[in-house]
């Protein structure tokens, strides 16, 4: 403990400043704001959302959250919100926002155009979904078709009447990839996240030990030619990230084709933590940043993705900088010798090592607790013990 409080002092003392200046949102603050602005009591909001006035309390003074995406989405609606409020109160608590190939979150579209801010508009909505929409499993069970969720989303505007939206539901079932627990990723997310992994199958790199295994069933998850729900894809995804040593910005790029909160506009302190960290490692070992954009030059081309290709095109060259600048500099920085050491030379997880000892420290300083930092431990311990 000691020697990792020695080379990670400064990168501590970041964070620290950027967690006492962080006001990030608070659920149960948020919470209470709304109620008290519609003068709703807990036994009010209770009976709107269907569920019991202890469990609001819970929410309001435990620390305790609503559990799953139909939980907030239900608890929105009865909050009074419309589609722009929701889709912010969902991203702000880590979901994506409504999705038009969700048949749940299209019904909730539908009812929030025919009942916002009225008392019984959950009971609409779960009336709603009972009548017209099929069993999720159904929904699920075969491999959904590729249409642009823009163009199905203008599709959906026409519909104006609970007969339109039972035919809209008839006519569109085959598009369905996601229900109210599970996310099925777009082949874009599919397509970035298996860049990261090279030329190599996953099968051969699982074999050879430089996948573990819960990576590999992401991946295999993630491929195009066998699509499956992905539970909880949000913390998988910037864990992945992680262990492929990637930056914000990259790690961005796939939150964003899952339509779900960007690491880089936290708004949790974990987040804020996990952003500030990457901050200070990629900037105390600018490899990192290289290699990642080398490897995956290597396996595309300008014409496959041109917006990608200038990404990482920019990227190598700014990394390429600052490689120069760090040789430079590390002559004359043991502290910088030291940090490489101890940190890169644990083939892709090097900054998942990072970034359990920067959490292992906060949480010995009272920065951070173990339950805030519990699941990104648990996905990147699990990574670490296979």
């Amino acid at each position: 403990m000691e020697e990792k409080a020695y080379i990670l002092a400064d990168d501590i003392e970041q964070i620290k400043e950027q967690q006492e200046e962080f006001s990030g949102y608070i659920f149960a603050v948020d919470l209470a704001m709304r109620m008290r602005v519609l003068g709703l009591s807990q036994n009010a909001l209770a009976e709107r959302v269907g569920i019991s006035h202890t469990a609001i309390g819970k929410w309001l003074r435990k620390g305790e959250k609503p559990i799953g995406k139909e939980r907030y989405k239900e608890l929105g609606m009865a909050l009074g919100m419309d589609e722009k409020q929701l889709n912010s109160f969902l991203l702000a608590n880590c979901y994506p926002r409504l999705y038009v190939k969700n048949p749940l979150d299209a019904a909730c579209r539908f009812v929030l155009t025919q009942l916002q801010g009225d008392e019984y508009i959950v009971d609409a909505y779960r009336g709603y979904i009972k009548t017209y929409i099929p069993k999720a499993e159904v929904i699920l069970n075969h491999k959904p078709s590729d249409i642009n969720s823009g163009d199905l989303s203008r599709n959906f505007g026409g519909v104006k009447t609970i007969g339109s939206l039972e035919a809209w539901f008839k006519e569109n079932e085959k598009h369905f990839r996601a229900n109210d627990k599970d996310y099925i990723p777009h082949s874009n997310l599919i397509r970035f996240v298996v860049l990261h992994k090279g030329k190599q199958t996953i099968n051969d790199m699982y074999v050879t030990g430089e996948l573990p295994v819960t990576i590999r069933d992401l991946l295999n998850k993630l491929k195009e030619d066998k699509e499956h729900p992905v539970r909880k894809l949000r913390a998988k995804l910037i864990v992945y990230g992680l262990y492929q040593n990637m930056n914000e910005n990259e790690i961005d790029k796939m939150l964003s084709i899952a339509k779900l909160q960007p690491i880089t506009e936290p708004l949790s302190r974990i987040d804020n933590v996990l952003l500030t960290a990457l901050g200070c490692v990629h900037q105390r070992y600018p490899y990192f940043e290289l290699n990642n954009a080398k490897k995956i030059l290597e396996s595309l081309t300008e014409d496959e993705n041109p917006e990608l290709y200038s990404f990482y095109t920019a990227q190598k060259d700014l990394a390429e900088v600052l490689v120069s600048n760090y040789e430079k500099a590390r002559a004359k920085d043991a502290i910088d010798r030291i940090f490489e050491e101890y940190y890169t030379d644990y083939a892709d997880s090097n900054i998942m090592k990072y970034m359990l000892d920067i959490f292992e420290l906060l949480i010995a300083d009272d920065v951070l607790t173990a339950s805030e930092a519990a699941e990104y431990t648990r996905l990147m311990q699990s990574y670490k013990h296979e």
